[in-house]
C-alpha cells in the first residue's frame, strides 16, 4: 500500500493559524482542486478527529478512516449530526472497506502500525493521511510514510500550527515541483528515504 501525506503549507511551514482553522479558509482554488483530485484518485484517507471536525462532514467520494482515542463515543457523537460512523476494532472485517461506498466515515482507536497493516491486508492501493500535524507526525515516526504532497501557499502567518507538531528527522527526495496557478501556488512531491 502506498501511503502519503498530503497537505498545503504556507511558506512558513505552517498548516494553520490554529487546531480549528481549516485549510480550506487560506488556500488556493487550486490547492482546493488538487486536495478533491488526489484524495478521491486515492479514494481512502485518514485524518484525526481534531481535523475531521474542522469539515465536520464527510468528503464527498471518498472514505474517511477517523483516528480518535475514543470512536465509540465520537460515533454516539456524530449520530445525531446524521454521519453513520462504522468503529474499526480488532474484530472488524475490513475487505468491507474495499466494497464500501464513497462518503462513509470510520473511527479507529488501533495503533498505527496495525492499522496500516489491516488496511495493506485488505489490499488497500493507496492511503491519504490528511492531518493534523500530530497524525502526520505519528505517521513518519512509525516509518509508514511514502511521499510527502504538499502545496506550497505564497503566504505567511508568522505562527501557527507546523506541519509535525513533534521534533523528527527524515531524509527526503524531491520527485517533482509545478507550479499549480499565477499568484505562485506550488505543489511539491517528495519521496520519503525510510531507515
Amino acid at each position: 500500500m502506498k501511503t502519503f501525506i498530503i497537505a498545503a503549507v504556507t511558506i512558513d511551514g505552517f498548516i494553520g493559524r490554529d487546531a480549528k482553522q481549516p485549510s480550506s479558509q487560506w488556500t488556493s482554488q487550486a490547492d482546493k482542486r488538487w486536495f478533491g483530485q488526489r484524495t478521491k484518485a486515492a479514494r481512502f484517507c485518514v485524518m484525526g478527529r481534531k481535523t475531521y471536525e474542522t469539515f465536520n462532514r464527510p468528503l464527498a467520494g471518498r472514505i474517511l478512516l477517523v483516528q480518535t482515542k475514543k470512536p465509540i463515543e465520537w460515533q454516539k457523537k456524530q449520530a445525531p449530526i446524521g454521519t453513520f460512523v462504522t468503529v474499526i476494532d480488532d474484530t472488524t472485517n475490513l475487505m468491507q472497506l474495499i466494497t464500501a461506498s464513497p462518503t462513509q466515515v470510520w473511527a479507529s482507536k488501533l495503533p498505527i502500525a496495525q492499522l496500516y497493516q489491516r488496511l495493506d491486508e485488505a489490499k488497500i492501493e493507496e492511503l491519504a493521511i490528511c492531518g493534523g500535524s500530530s497524525i502526520y507526525a505519528q505517521w513518519m515516526q512509525a516509518n509508514l510514510v511514502d511521499e510527502l504532497v504538499l502545496t506550497l501557499e505564497p503566504i505567511v502567518f508568522g505562527q501557527g500550527v507546523k506541519l509535525f507538531n513533534q521534533s523528527l528527522t527524515s531524509k527526503l527526495r524531491f520527485i517533482e515541483e509545478k507550479k499549480l496557478n499565477e499568484a505562485g501556488t506550488r505543489l511539491v512531491r517528495l519521496g520519503v528515504l525510510r531507515n
